[in-house]
């Protein structure tokens, strides 16, 4: 998750993130991490990779293959536990 402690959106949604992180910690599925954009700067290097953080908060799933990483943002507004889950889920079933 990239996000900023100024946001409303992020602040309501920091609950379920714990929560999602939690419970893909438990079923190894996933390991879920969050970047605070008000006080750091995505790398350059992260930006060359194809982070493109539009609006907070982002969620990219990092995937990654034989050469390099596929990134996969979030498509939906929707953000709780269970339709982030199941995103996540659908995104590693899919061949990379």
């Amino acid at each position: 998750e990239f996000y900023s402690p100024m946001c409303g959106h992020c602040a309501h949604f920091a609950p379920s993130f714990a929560q999602i992180a939690q419970l893909l910690g438990k079923s190894g599925d996933a390991l879920a991490a969050r970047m605070d954009l008000y006080h750091h700067q995505v790398p350059r290097s992260a930006k060359a990779a194809g982070f493109d953080i539009q609006s907070f908060p982002t969620l990219i799933l990092v995937r990654p293959t034989t050469t390099s990483v596929k990134l996969v943002t979030y498509p939906r507004w929707r953000r709780d536990v269970n339709t982030v889950l199941s995103w996540v889920k659908e995104e590693l079933a899919k061949p990379v």
